[in-house]
Protein backbone atom coordinates (compact mmCIF):
# COMPACT_ATOMS: atom_id res chain seq x y z
CA UNK A 1 0.00 0.00 0.00
CA UNK A 2 2.95 2.64 0.97
CA UNK A 3 4.63 1.72 -2.17
CA UNK A 4 1.72 2.39 -4.32
CA UNK A 5 1.09 5.49 -2.35
CA UNK A 6 4.39 6.83 -3.25
CA UNK A 7 3.59 6.22 -6.64
CA UNK A 8 0.17 8.05 -7.02
CA UNK A 9 1.85 11.03 -5.25
CA UNK A 10 5.21 11.27 -8.24
CA UNK A 11 2.97 13.65 -11.30
CA UNK A 12 4.35 13.53 -14.44
CA UNK A 13 6.23 16.99 -15.36
CA UNK A 14 3.98 19.43 -16.89
CA UNK A 15 4.18 20.37 -20.70
CA UNK A 16 5.79 23.53 -20.28
CA UNK A 17 8.49 22.60 -18.16
CA UNK A 18 8.96 19.44 -20.58
CA UNK A 19 9.51 22.10 -23.26
CA UNK A 20 11.77 24.35 -21.20
CA UNK A 21 14.14 21.43 -21.00
CA UNK A 22 14.27 20.57 -24.52
CA UNK A 23 15.21 24.50 -25.66
CA UNK A 24 18.22 25.07 -23.19
CA UNK A 25 21.31 24.96 -24.76
CA UNK A 26 23.97 22.97 -23.22
CA UNK A 27 27.24 24.65 -21.81
CA UNK A 28 30.40 24.22 -23.66
CA UNK A 29 32.52 22.24 -22.63
CA UNK A 30 36.15 23.28 -21.16
CA UNK A 31 39.00 22.77 -23.53
CA UNK A 32 41.11 19.80 -23.03
CA UNK A 33 43.74 20.20 -20.49
CA UNK A 34 46.42 19.00 -23.01
CA UNK A 35 45.80 21.97 -25.61
CA UNK A 36 45.64 24.43 -22.66
CA UNK A 37 49.51 23.10 -22.06
CA UNK A 38 50.21 23.51 -25.17
CA UNK A 39 49.15 27.20 -25.45
CA UNK A 40 50.84 28.11 -22.51
CA UNK A 41 54.42 26.44 -23.43
CA UNK A 42 54.13 28.87 -26.84
CA UNK A 43 53.50 31.85 -24.98
CA UNK A 44 56.01 31.33 -22.50
CA UNK A 45 58.41 30.30 -25.44
CA UNK A 46 57.58 33.84 -27.27
CA UNK A 47 58.26 35.58 -23.91
CA UNK A 48 61.62 34.44 -22.56
CA UNK A 49 63.03 35.00 -25.96
CA UNK A 50 61.94 38.59 -26.88
CA UNK A 51 64.94 39.36 -28.87
CA UNK A 52 63.16 37.65 -32.17
CA UNK A 53 60.51 40.20 -31.98
CA UNK A 54 62.80 43.33 -31.56
CA UNK A 55 63.54 45.29 -34.94
CA UNK A 56 67.23 44.72 -36.23
CA UNK A 57 70.11 47.37 -36.39
CA UNK A 58 70.62 49.49 -39.62
CA UNK A 59 74.19 47.75 -39.61
CA UNK A 60 72.31 43.95 -39.26
CA UNK A 61 70.18 45.23 -42.09
CA UNK A 62 73.11 46.83 -44.37
CA UNK A 63 75.14 43.33 -44.13
CA UNK A 64 71.99 41.09 -44.84
CA UNK A 65 72.51 38.34 -47.25
CA UNK A 66 70.10 40.28 -49.67
CA UNK A 67 72.00 43.31 -49.38
CA UNK A 68 75.17 41.31 -49.89
CA UNK A 69 75.24 42.50 -54.07
CA UNK A 70 74.62 45.98 -53.09
CA UNK A 71 77.05 46.18 -51.05
CA UNK A 72 79.56 44.55 -53.20
CA UNK A 73 78.82 47.06 -55.88
CA UNK A 74 78.84 50.56 -53.65
CA UNK A 75 82.56 49.29 -52.90
CA UNK A 76 83.68 48.92 -56.41
CA UNK A 77 81.64 52.10 -56.94
CA UNK A 78 84.24 53.97 -54.20
CA UNK A 79 86.72 51.77 -55.66
CA UNK A 80 86.36 53.38 -59.21
CA UNK A 81 86.14 56.96 -58.11
CA UNK A 82 89.19 56.81 -56.10
CA UNK A 83 91.64 55.32 -59.15
CA UNK A 84 89.42 57.92 -61.95
CA UNK A 85 90.72 60.78 -59.06
CA UNK A 86 94.41 59.09 -58.83
CA UNK A 87 94.38 58.63 -62.94
CA UNK A 88 93.37 62.30 -63.37
CA UNK A 89 95.62 63.56 -60.88
CA UNK A 90 98.79 61.84 -63.08
CA UNK A 91 97.46 62.96 -66.16
CA UNK A 92 97.12 66.82 -65.04
CA UNK A 93 101.12 66.36 -63.86
CA UNK A 94 101.72 65.06 -67.14
CA UNK A 95 100.36 67.58 -69.07
CA UNK A 96 101.22 69.97 -67.18
CA UNK A 97 105.19 68.53 -67.48
CA UNK A 98 104.44 68.25 -71.68
CA UNK A 99 103.52 71.98 -71.12
CA UNK A 100 106.82 72.89 -69.04
CA UNK A 101 108.64 71.16 -71.97
CA UNK A 102 107.17 72.86 -74.70
CA UNK A 103 107.51 76.41 -72.92
CA UNK A 104 110.82 75.21 -72.25
CA UNK A 105 111.96 74.74 -76.16
CA UNK A 106 109.63 77.64 -77.06
CA UNK A 107 111.57 79.76 -74.66
CA UNK A 108 115.10 78.46 -76.00
CA UNK A 109 114.07 78.89 -79.51
CA UNK A 110 112.09 81.94 -80.23
CA UNK A 111 114.22 85.45 -80.78
CA UNK A 112 113.64 88.52 -79.02
CA UNK A 113 113.55 91.76 -80.47
CA UNK A 114 115.30 94.65 -78.26
CA UNK A 115 117.60 97.33 -78.84
CA UNK A 116 120.80 97.02 -79.51
CA UNK A 117 122.25 100.63 -79.97
CA UNK A 118 120.97 104.36 -80.00
CA UNK A 119 121.86 107.28 -82.06
CA UNK A 120 122.02 111.11 -80.62
CA UNK A 121 121.53 114.49 -82.11
CA UNK A 122 125.10 115.62 -82.81
CA UNK A 123 126.85 117.12 -80.16
CA UNK A 124 126.40 121.32 -79.74
CA UNK A 125 123.12 120.75 -81.27
CA UNK A 126 121.39 123.30 -78.34
CA UNK A 127 123.78 125.86 -78.63
CA UNK A 128 123.61 127.25 -82.20
CA UNK A 129 121.53 129.94 -83.05
CA UNK A 130 118.99 128.57 -85.10
CA UNK A 131 115.16 129.51 -85.35
CA UNK A 132 114.04 126.22 -84.90
CA UNK A 133 116.34 123.11 -83.26
CA UNK A 134 115.48 119.81 -84.93
CA UNK A 135 117.25 116.96 -82.43
CA UNK A 136 116.64 113.40 -83.72
CA UNK A 137 117.14 109.84 -82.07
CA UNK A 138 118.14 106.34 -84.04
CA UNK A 139 116.41 103.50 -82.61
CA UNK A 140 118.38 100.40 -83.75
CA UNK A 141 116.72 96.53 -83.13
CA UNK A 142 118.41 93.52 -83.30
CA UNK A 143 117.16 90.29 -83.45
CA UNK A 144 118.31 88.13 -81.09
CA UNK A 145 118.12 84.46 -81.29
CA UNK A 146 117.95 81.74 -84.27
CA UNK A 147 114.58 81.89 -85.57
CA UNK A 148 113.22 85.01 -87.90
CA UNK A 149 110.36 87.07 -87.11
CA UNK A 150 107.99 89.46 -88.43
CA UNK A 151 106.58 92.97 -87.29
CA UNK A 152 103.29 93.84 -87.52
CA UNK A 153 102.69 96.88 -86.03
CA UNK A 154 104.69 99.66 -84.26
CA UNK A 155 104.67 103.60 -83.31
CA UNK A 156 107.17 106.03 -81.85
CA UNK A 157 107.75 109.21 -81.28
CA UNK A 158 110.04 112.08 -79.83
CA UNK A 159 108.90 114.94 -78.50
CA UNK A 160 109.29 116.74 -74.74
CA UNK A 161 107.48 116.71 -71.63
CA UNK A 162 107.62 118.86 -68.35
CA UNK A 163 109.81 117.96 -65.24
CA UNK A 164 108.63 116.06 -62.79
CA UNK A 165 108.09 118.36 -59.66
CA UNK A 166 109.49 118.11 -56.45
CA UNK A 167 112.23 115.89 -56.59
CA UNK A 168 116.03 116.88 -57.10
CA UNK A 169 116.96 114.76 -60.30
CA UNK A 170 115.49 115.78 -63.85
CA UNK A 171 112.89 113.53 -64.71
CA UNK A 172 110.10 113.63 -67.04
CA UNK A 173 106.25 113.80 -65.66
CA UNK A 174 104.91 110.86 -67.27
CA UNK A 175 101.81 109.00 -66.81
CA UNK A 176 102.48 105.15 -65.58
CA UNK A 177 100.70 103.97 -68.52
CA UNK A 178 102.32 104.99 -71.91
CA UNK A 179 99.75 105.92 -74.62
CA UNK A 180 100.74 106.07 -78.38
CA UNK A 181 97.80 108.29 -79.57
CA UNK A 182 100.30 110.69 -80.79
CA UNK A 183 102.60 108.79 -82.14
CA UNK A 184 103.86 107.69 -85.22
CA UNK A 185 103.13 104.33 -86.61
CA UNK A 186 105.51 102.38 -88.99
CA UNK A 187 104.32 102.93 -92.44
CA UNK A 188 103.52 100.06 -94.85
CA UNK A 189 102.88 96.55 -92.99
CA UNK A 190 101.21 94.10 -95.28
CA UNK A 191 98.50 91.82 -93.85
CA UNK A 192 101.28 89.07 -93.21
CA UNK A 193 103.78 91.56 -91.65
CA UNK A 194 107.28 92.23 -92.15
CA UNK A 195 109.91 89.66 -92.12
CA UNK A 196 113.33 90.17 -89.57
CA UNK A 197 116.24 87.35 -89.82
CA UNK A 198 117.58 86.54 -87.33
CA UNK A 199 121.05 88.28 -85.74
CA UNK A 200 119.61 91.16 -88.33
CA UNK A 201 119.44 95.07 -87.39
CA UNK A 202 116.78 97.11 -88.61
CA UNK A 203 116.51 101.01 -87.16
CA UNK A 204 113.68 103.50 -86.38
CA UNK A 205 114.15 107.05 -87.07
CA UNK A 206 112.39 109.77 -85.56
CA UNK A 207 112.72 113.75 -85.45
CA UNK A 208 111.33 116.44 -82.95
CA UNK A 209 110.59 120.22 -83.59
CA UNK A 210 111.72 122.82 -81.09
CA UNK A 211 111.59 126.60 -80.45
CA UNK A 212 114.12 128.53 -79.42
CA UNK A 213 112.49 129.28 -76.26
CA UNK A 214 111.65 125.56 -75.93
CA UNK A 215 115.35 125.19 -76.29
CA UNK A 216 115.88 127.54 -73.43
CA UNK A 217 113.68 125.52 -71.33
CA UNK A 218 114.98 122.32 -72.22
CA UNK A 219 118.52 124.02 -71.16
CA UNK A 220 117.33 125.23 -67.80
CA UNK A 221 115.86 121.71 -66.97
CA UNK A 222 112.49 122.75 -67.18
CA UNK A 223 111.02 120.60 -69.53
CA UNK A 224 112.45 116.95 -70.57
CA UNK A 225 113.04 115.43 -73.91
CA UNK A 226 112.04 111.92 -74.17
CA UNK A 227 111.51 109.09 -77.11
CA UNK A 228 109.09 106.40 -76.61
CA UNK A 229 107.31 103.76 -78.80
CA UNK A 230 106.42 100.20 -78.97
CA UNK A 231 107.53 97.18 -81.52
CA UNK A 232 104.87 94.47 -81.92
CA UNK A 233 106.00 91.07 -84.13
CA UNK A 234 105.00 87.60 -83.91
CA UNK A 235 107.68 84.98 -82.98
CA UNK A 236 108.68 81.41 -85.33
CA UNK A 237 105.66 79.84 -83.33
CA UNK A 238 103.31 82.22 -84.16
CA UNK A 239 103.28 84.37 -80.69
CA UNK A 240 102.54 87.97 -80.66
CA UNK A 241 105.03 89.67 -78.53
CA UNK A 242 105.55 93.45 -78.05
CA UNK A 243 108.60 95.34 -76.94
CA UNK A 244 108.09 98.90 -75.47
CA UNK A 245 111.13 101.27 -74.93
CA UNK A 246 111.46 104.63 -73.62
CA UNK A 247 114.56 106.90 -73.38
CA UNK A 248 114.95 110.28 -71.52
CA UNK A 249 117.40 112.70 -72.68
CA UNK A 250 120.41 114.29 -70.27
CA UNK A 251 121.58 117.17 -70.24
CA UNK A 252 125.63 117.38 -69.61
CA UNK A 253 126.29 119.72 -66.65
CA UNK A 254 128.83 120.78 -64.43
CA UNK A 255 131.35 119.97 -66.81
CA UNK A 256 132.60 116.58 -68.44
CA UNK A 257 133.57 113.77 -66.14
CA UNK A 258 135.96 110.75 -67.24
CA UNK A 259 137.99 107.81 -66.23
CA UNK A 260 141.70 107.77 -66.08
CA UNK A 261 141.63 106.54 -70.04
CA UNK A 262 139.42 109.33 -71.32
CA UNK A 263 136.02 107.81 -70.96
CA UNK A 264 133.20 110.19 -70.41
CA UNK A 265 131.03 109.05 -67.24
CA UNK A 266 128.40 111.81 -67.80
CA UNK A 267 127.79 111.91 -71.41
CA UNK A 268 124.92 113.98 -72.76
CA UNK A 269 122.06 111.69 -74.60
CA UNK A 270 119.65 109.74 -74.57
CA UNK A 271 119.23 106.83 -71.86
CA UNK A 272 116.54 104.07 -70.85
CA UNK A 273 114.30 106.09 -68.48
CA UNK A 274 110.65 106.42 -67.68
CA UNK A 275 107.84 104.51 -65.62
CA UNK A 276 108.41 100.72 -65.76
CA UNK A 277 105.74 100.17 -68.36
CA UNK A 278 107.31 101.97 -70.74
CA UNK A 279 110.04 99.46 -71.08
CA UNK A 280 109.00 95.96 -71.49
CA UNK A 281 109.47 93.02 -73.41
CA UNK A 282 107.30 90.27 -73.97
Amino acid sequence: MKCQHFQSQSSPPSRDESHAQDTKKPEPEPPAPDSVAVVQQEAAATQGDGSQNAPKSYFARLIAPENLPNVVLCFVGIGGILVAVFTLRIINRQTKATEDSVTAIIASERSWVLVSNIGNPQEGWRFANNNSYVPGIILQFKVYGNTPIKVIDGAFDLTWVNRKSGIPVAEPDLQESPDYSQALHLPDIPQGGIPWAPQGTYEIHRVGILTPEQKNRLNNSEIILYAYGFLKYQDAFGKERVTRVCYVYHLQQGGIMTTPDGVVLNPEGFRVGGPPAYNEAT
